[in-house]
Parts: C-alpha cells; structure tokens; sequence
C-alpha cells in the first residue's frame, strides 16, 4: 500500500474514533428526548384562577441597538412562528436618538411588543429596564443603583441581566429592589463552548435534537445572594426542551 494511502487511512480511522463520544451523546440526548416526551404526556395543566400564564421572551435586540442584525419585520415572523404572546425588545441606548421609542412596541402580529432598554452602569453591571425611555443613554456614567432607582421612580421593572459578571447585589437604596434576575442566556453560553466540540455537536445532533444542545451546559445550580437573601437557582434539564423550568428557593 502506498504511503499516501495509510496516511489517508490513518486519519480516518483518527476521525472515526474522534467522532464515537458525540455519536454516544446523540445517543444520549435521544433517550433524554424519549423521557421528556413521556413526563409531557403525563403533566396535567395545573388550573389556579388567581393566575394566567404567557408564554414569551425577554432580552431581544433588534438592528437598532447592537447584537443583532434583525430587522422588525424578521422579529414578529420569529414570535409568531413560536406562537409567542409577548417579546419584550431590550435595545442598547444611542446617544442621539431614543432606541426604546423607536424599537418595537404595542400589538404586532397578535403578539404584545414592549419597548425596553438594556443598560451598563459605571462599574459594568448590566441591566434591563422594561420599558426604557431616553434617559438610559448617559448610563455607563451612573451607579448601578442610580439607574435602578430612576426607572424605578418612573415605573419600570429592573432586572438583572448576566448575573455571572453582576457586581452590586447589595443595592437596595430603590423601593422594591430587582423585580427579577436572568437566569439562563443564550449568547453567554454559546461563548463558553468550545466551537469544535460545538461543531460535531452540531452535526450529530442539531438536525433531531436541535433545543437540546446546550442541555449539558444549563444543567446544575446557581448560588446567588440578593439583597443580603441567598437565593438557590436551579435548572433541570429532565424539563427541556418544553419549557424551561426554573425554581427560586429563599
């Protein structure tokens, strides 16, 4: 045999081998997908008349605020293809023009838009202000709790976006605190893989298995302490992809 040829039958059999831990977590991810099918079949809508459910998203940016290149018309297609209720647009502030009044906002499509802002403060701390006005453009020169307390004053919800890099926990100036905390981000975690591993992920398994991708990685448990409480964040990956279930233990 000539030598191109075992140099050519090496490296595929290097391939093949490589390839054998994402064929087994294909494996995987279909009995995971067996087991959620079956715990859906077996849930039963719980009825409380004190509540109503929405099934929605947060934290979406259009072209008009950076990190997307989406326009309008593209936004309410993808809402409406999800069959969305709310979607709640969280543009970056610009200095000469207002993005959260330009941004989507009211009925489109039969799905509700509300028009926010994601903001940085001073020290880096992100934050989502649902809805947004003007005044966020001047953010990154004010504290964390001078932000909040503002759009609280004017009634805006205050949520803490990516708690991992989140630095004042302690703010508790403003009436009522953070009305929430992101849990789980899609852009952060899609930066922490490794995009070889991403890329064979993707082959075996995005074609069947596409919402459970990243299940290895949004599995486990979060410790957090708000406003001096500690705060157990947990997510279980048994509940994906149906809905992403996330319990908050004082």
């Amino acid at each position: 045999m000539k030598r191109w040829k075992k140099l050519s039958l090496l490296l595929l059999i290097v391939v093949l081998i490589s390839q054998i831990p994402f064929a087994y977590r294909r494996y995987l991810l279909g009995r995971l997908n067996a087991r959620i099918q079956v715990l859906n079949s077996e849930r039963t809508a719980a009825t409380n008349s004190n509540f109503a459910e929405y099934k929605g998203v947060a934290h979406v940016h259009s072209f008009l605020g950076g990190h997307s290149t989406g326009n309008f018309s593209e936004i309410v297609s993808a809402a409406q293809a999800n069959q969305l209720q709310f979607v709640i647009m969280t543009e970056h502030p610009a200095k000469d023009f207002n993005t959260a009044e330009l941004t989507l906002k009211g009925i489109h499509g039969g799905v509700l838009f509300v028009n926010g802002n994601e903001v940085s403060a001073a020290n880096g701390d992100r934050l989502l202000l649902m809805p947004g006005d003007a005044t966020p453009a001047d953010a990154e020169n004010r504290t964390t709790n001078e932000i909040a307390t503002k759009a609280n004053a004017r009634g805006s919800l205050v949520v803490v976006a990516y708690p991992e890099q989140f630095k004042d926990w302690t703010t508790t100036d403003f009436i009522g605190g953070y009305d929430g905390v992101e849990v789980y981000n899609v852009y952060t975690n899609a930066r922490q893989i490794n995009p070889v591993i991403a890329f064979c992920d993707t082959l075996w398994s995005h074609h069947s298995y596409p919402d459970l991708l990243f299940q290895h990685s949004i599995s486990g448990q979060t410790t957090l302490w708000l406003n001096g409480t500690r705060r157990l964040l947990t997510s279980d990956s048994q509940q994906l992809p149906a809905t992403t279930r996330t319990q908050t233990l004082a």
